[in-house]
């Protein structure tokens, strides 16, 4: 194709004009449908049909009616195997000698009551006939009484010498003693050829007066020969479409059951006509009517359809195991792709979702107007009919658009990486954004593919004089079911066009262009995998014409997809589906699926208007929306607060001390990680002169942005209050006065604030419903735990909190080691659900107290760490360690007092 936009897009619109020229002028005479020749209608048939019932003496009063158009396959697919097919196609056209009809009407009678599968438990009448309305075949069976046929007796009667036989007295007789006077006897060891010679053959009468005999109820009358059989025989087929058929009498039987046993013959054709050889089978009654009429062709000639005997497989179902194997194949595929695409958060449902509500609602439909018909038949009830068939098409249309969910999602997801321009029209299509131009040329464009499918494919059949089309089924058209085969074609087409657009093309073409970004190795391959899936909507054979059929469609999407995108394709290859399937209703004449015919081609036209109306709009650029997946938006979002997140870390870094406090005769040293990105706990140091410093451990309920939002506030509160009240204590319940007056019910803050005295050697503290302090005395090798009484802030107000509240004063001494926490140590937890507990962290801290306070803090830390292991971390863990006085290292040296300790804090 031109590189240029405006001379490709007139090319292809050329191309398509011509293609629809073929095909609409050429294909009738290629398609064997052609030749079902609907003129005779239904109400017409049905007259004849129960016209030959009534002739025959059978009354169809109270039976229902059906009426069906049928096209006979093994005879059709004969023709063109022995004709050729443009002449098969032209020989079903004109030629319905010998009922050599590969199309014909079937009118049947059967008691309402009757399921069809059980017709021999009632009446059941069925008529064939041609095109033209003469008699094909019949079969009449059940107990119903059946009138004589007396104009065949007459016919028969005519033909016999007298002989002083009084054959004309009986047809005076009532039809009740005329049927019982007569019955076939058993017949002579003749040859047929003496049967056919000598029609007077074997009739006996009996009685004494014959005609009087069977008048007076006397018993059997007369008994008819093999002669007489083959004399109503020949009766009815020259009233039928075998008139003038040179058939020569095979062989003849009467049956082995029945009251009156009929007479059972086969004829055979004298020649093949047209490689066709025939064999009748008919059976008559010995009172003149008609029971049985079948005929069956065959060819003569061996065709070529298996390939090797025994267990050798044909080379088309070889082709359909291909088909089926790689379907499988690239579902799994795409399904594996979905999942991997889900994990990496770039799955969009929206599209997806969209797409397999039309996909199943598609296929449910068709499902339920396949089977309604014959259900209600089965089930005998309107109601039971529609609720079985509904929840047949509801679980098939749910299993089909689970199917195109995750082939969509997943194929999409690909595309947007690759090359996102390929899904832009189909967005704005779910949007509902016709009326522009992107969408216009995608509709266009797809109109045109239709087209140039359309022609080529005509092109390639008619020119393979030996491509035989075959069918799957007899039935071309129920009128009893009352569906419409507009709405079964077009809902298969939806479903099935979805399918290989997003599979086929949008799925293994993005792979594909993802492996290479270059034409000449993408496209063949494309090409290679839609042939092999047989992507042509003909079924012809030899399997070299139907792949050579299925390549030439697949070059023309590939190259399509390759490039414009998968609307245009859709688009083409639907109605490319629609027109060659509805095209039976208009290439046969009276077709009752003309009507159909017309919407689907009024259809194709209307999306081609659409198409004219979007250019003529002139939208494009930044007048048309533009969808963002919202995939997209979340990582945008997530992007974005993660920022924000950082920022938030950063703020609250600094709201904590970024340097140990330096006072003569302290060592500290203190750590704070989040579990999230921002946390809420909180420590401080406040100089509250030059001998008093004010330590702070707190934790606020909760963790992330609101624990760091009210952290913050809590900080606040004490930098404020702490000057102002020099009692520990009295700080507490300032403290819980404010935050429960600011913070919702159900936010607290667990806190140890406390003031060490260097000159006093003293360390005064209260506790609001916090972890323990942990005192290690230098002489003593076992640390204690220390808690005194005082609930959490925020949790009440007034009076209850202050008198839960109680300041406790400790001595220090030289080497003494303080050590404040939160609850993230000491109910940190394994893989096990273990907890480290208070008891195990005050053990640890008893064997390191000649260590200095970062050596202790580095300790606790790592073997906290070691505990948890592998599991994650829950809460937010803070620790600060304060020793008082002169200390030793554990490498012997001395650390004077008031050395600086650099924070930890971390996330």
């Amino acid at each position: 194709m031109s590189s240029r936009p405006g001379v490709s897009d007139l090319a292809l619109f050329i191309l398509a004009v011509a293609g629809l020229l073929v095909f609409f002028l050429w294909f009738p005479a290629q398609h064997p449908d052609a030749a079902a020749d609907y003129s005779l209608g239904r109400s017409e048939a049905a007259e004849r049909a129960e016209r030959f019932l009534t002739e025959n003496g059978i009354s169809t009063y109270g039976l229902q009616r059906e009426v069906r158009f049928y096209r006979a396959p093994a005879l059709v697919e004969s023709l063109q195997v022995n004709l050729g097919r443009r002449r098969a196609v032209a020989l079903l056209q004109t030629d319905t000698s010998f009922a050599l009809s590969g199309y014909y009407w079937e009118v049947s009678w059967r008691d309402a009551d009757v399921k069809e599968d059980e017709e021999r438990r009632g009446p059941f009448y069925q008529v064939e006939l041609t095109p033209s309305g003469a008699l094909r075949g019949a079969r009449v069976q059940g107990r119903q009484a059946v009138a004589p046929n007396r104009e065949a007796l007459a016919s028969l009667f005519a033909t016999l010498p007298d002989n002083g036989r009084p054959f004309g007295a009986l047809l005076s007789l009532p039809d009740s003693l005329l049927s019982a006077a007569l019955s076939f006897s058993p017949f002579d060891p003749v040859s047929a050829d003496a049967s056919e010679a000598d029609p007077a053959a074997g009739i006996i009468f009996r009685g004494g007066g014959g005609a009087e005999s069977a008048r007076e109820g006397s018993g059997e009358a007369v008994r008819l020969g093999s002669g007489a059989a083959v004399r109503l025989a020949r009766y009815h087929l020259a009233r039928s479409a075998l008139a003038g058929a040179p058939l020569r009498l095979d062989s003849l039987w009467l049956a082995s059951e029945g009251a009156v046993r009929p007479a059972l013959l086969r004829f055979v054709g004298k020649q093949p006509y047209y490689g066709q050889s025939i064999r009748v089978e008919i059976g008559v009654m010995p009172s003149g009517s008609l029971r049985r009429l079948e005929t069956e062709w065959k060819s003569v000639k061996k065709h070529p359809e298996r390939r090797g005997s025994g267990l050798m497989i044909q080379t088309d179902q070889v082709a359909d195991v291909v088909e089926l194997a790689l379907y499988l194949i690239f579902i799994v595929v795409f399904v594996f792709l979905f999942f991997r695409q889900f994990n990496a958060r770039v799955i969009d449902p929206k599209p997806a979702i969209r797409d397999a509500i039309v996909a199943g609602t598609a296929l449910g439909i068709t499902v339920l107007l396949v089977s309604l018909p014959e259900i209600v038949r089965t089930a005998g009830s309107l109601w039971t009919g529609l609720a079985i068939a509904g929840v047949g098409g509801v679980l098939a249309g749910a299993g089909s658009a689970v199917l195109i969910f995750l082939i969509s999602a997943a194929s999409e997801s690909l595309a947007r990486e690759v090359w996102p321009r390929k899904v832009a029209t189909l967005d704005l299509v779910r949007m509902g954004a016709l009326r522009n131009v992107p969408v216009g040329k995608a509709l266009l464009r797809g109109a045109a593919l239709t087209g140039v499918g359309l022609g080529l494919m005509t092109l390639v059949v008619g020119a393979s004089p030996d491509a035989v089309f075959e069918f799957e089924g007899e039935q071309v058209i129920s009128f009893a079911g009352g569906y419409v085969p507009l709405g079964i074609v077009a809902g298969v087409g939806v479903w099935y066009t979805m399918f290989v657009s997003l599979l086929m093309l949008l799925g293994i073409g993005t792979l594909l262009r993802r492996w290479s970004p270059r034409a000449m190795y993408v496209v063949p391959v494309l090409v290679a995998a839609l042939t092999l899936v047989q992507i042509d909507p003909l079924n012809v054979r030899p399997v070299a014409v139907d792949t050579l059929l299925a390549a030439v469609i697949a070059v023309v999407f590939a190259l399509a997809f390759w490039h414009y995108d998968v609307l245009t394709c859709f688009v083409g290859y639907l109605f490319l589906k629609i027109l060659v399937e509805t095209a039976p209703g208009w290439m046969a004449p009276g077709s009752p699926t003309q009507l159909d015919a017309l919407v689907a081609v009024g259809l194709f036209g209307a999306v081609a208007a659409v198409g004219v109306a979007g250019v003529l709009t002139r939208r494009t650029g930044e007048k048309v929306p533009e969808y963002v997946p919202s995939y997209v938006v979340e990582l945008a979002r997530e992007e974005r607060l993660k920022r924000e997140l950082e920022l938030a870390r950063q703020v609250q870094e600094t709201f904590l001390p970024r340097t140990m406090p330096d006072m003569p005769g302290l060592d500290v040293a203190a750590m704070c990680l989040a579990a999230q990105e921002v946390g809420g706990d909180y420590y401080d140091f406040i100089r509250l002169g030059p001998k008093r410093l004010a330590v702070v451990v707190g934790d606020v309920s909760g963790k992330g942005i609101q624990a760091a939002f009210y952290m913050t506030l809590a900080k606040g509160f004490l930098q404020t209050l702490c000057r102002s009240y020099p009692s520990p204590a009295e700080v507490m319940r300032r403290m819980n006065d404010l935050f429960y007056e600011n913070a919702p019910r159900g936010m607290f803050i667990s806190m140890i604030y406390g003031v060490i005295d260097t000159e006093a050697r003293t360390f005064t503290f209260a506790r609001a419903g916090h972890n323990p302090v942990i005192l290690k005395r230098s002489p003593s090798r076992d640390a204690e735990v220390i808690q005194p009484r005082g609930m959490a802030i925020g949790l009440v107000s007034g009076a209850p909190f202050g008198e839960s509240i109680e300041a406790v004063k400790v001595d220090l001494h030289a080497g003494d080691v303080l050590v404040l926490y939160t609850d993230g140590f000491s109910e940190a937890m394994n893989d096990a659900r273990e907890i480290y507990g208070d008891d195990r962290l005050a053990w640890k801290i008893s064997g390191l107290g000649r260590r200095t306070a970062a050596d202790i803090l580095s300790a606790v830390s790592e073997d906290v760490h070691h505990f948890v292991d592998s599991a994650n971390r829950h809460d937010d863990m803070t620790m600060v360690v304060v020793k008082f006085g002169s200390v030793h290292a554990t490498d012997g040296r001395t650390i004077p007092g008031g050395a600086v300790r650099e924070t930890t804090a971390a996330t």
